[in-house]
């Protein structure tokens, strides 16, 4: 998962969970773990194809998960990983609530279980509690120091509390001293705040660091090329929401964008619209999704 080698990973995940059975409570983790994982995977797969989670597939996942863990939990109502997990199958299906109603349990059991922390910080930021989920993220980050999540999701939540400084320090301390895996996600995110501050060459630098193989690719030349119509070079800014649009069509943003930049820089009115027609065809095909989704989950 972290290479974001979405198939390869999906594959492993379907032999763990070949292999497990449905007998004793160590077998049960097993397959929840897998289940879960394999559901994440899927999520994250179609993420970078589509730029949206497509949630069949995940979705049941997540549920045969939940039976997993529920089973686990009936037999051992003090076994934190099952409680920790089964909260993150719930907030992976939506409902943040009660995966918070998890990670306070686990918790309870265990106090210095930071992923627990860590997992009630994401939780509450899903809901836009982004304050109180800073403070879960730093105590997370106290009891374990060294866990690239911990900082990108106090990062995150300083973010969209318009602390951009703050959020930058800690992407800073992903790219400089931990995992380098997180790498291109710590470098787009710092990136955006940069932009938000208006430091559009700065943030320039830091989307174009980010590798043309990851799957932030269509979003890094989206960005890109927003940071160059900030700076007036139209033809680049262009030539990256071409790319972007190229890389994954089903980026509406980058449609939008690259209208705007037809209407008002080319004065070319019909080619802005048909950018524009195709960022609301796109739009349309992903609320249509999302409300089944949602039907789904009810």
């Amino acid at each position: 998962i972290y290479l974001r080698n979405y198939d390869k990973a999906i594959d492993c995940f379907d032999k763990a969970i070949n292999i497990t059975s449905n007998e004793g409570i160590a077998k049960l983790q097993d397959k929840g773990y897998a289940l879960v994982n394999r559901g994440v995977s899927i999520a994250n797969k179609s993420i970078s194809l589509y730029g949206k989670k497509e949630s069949d597939e995940a979705t049941k996942c997540y549920k045969d998960a939940l039976e997993c863990f529920d089973k686990v939990i009936n037999k051992n109502p003090n076994d934190s990983h099952s409680w920790v997990f089964k909260g993150v199958s719930l907030e992976m299906l939506g409902f943040c609530d009660r995966a918070i109603r998890c990670y306070d349990k686990v918790i309870d059991i265990n106090p210095e279980f930071d992923y627990a922390w860590f997992r009630r910080g994401l939780s509450l930021d899903y809901m836009g509690k982004h304050s109180e989920a800073v403070k879960y993220f730093e105590e997370a980050i106290r009891k374990n120091p060294n866990d690239a999540d911990y900082y990108i999701g106090k990062g995150n939540s300083k973010f969209h509390l318009k602390k951009y400084n703050d959020a930058i320090r800690c992407f800073d301390t992903v790219i400089e001293k931990l995992d380098r895996v997180y790498h291109d996600m710590s470098y787009f995110n710092r990136g955006e705040c940069k932009y938000r501050m208006e430091k559009y060459s700065d943030a320039l630098e830091d989307f174009k660091k980010i590798d043309d193989s990851s799957d932030l690719r269509a979003q890094k030349h989206n960005n890109v090329g927003l940071c160059y119509y900030q700076l007036e070079s139209y033809k680049e800014a262009e030539k990256n929401y071409c790319e972007a649009i190229k890389s994954n069509s089903k980026l509406a943003v980058a449609y939008y964008n690259l209208g705007v930049l037809y209407n008002n820089n080319y004065n070319q009115s019909d080619k802005a619209k048909r950018q524009f027609n195709a960022c609301l065809k796109v739009n349309k095909e992903s609320l249509e999704k999302y409300s089944e989704a949602l039907d789904s989950k009810a």
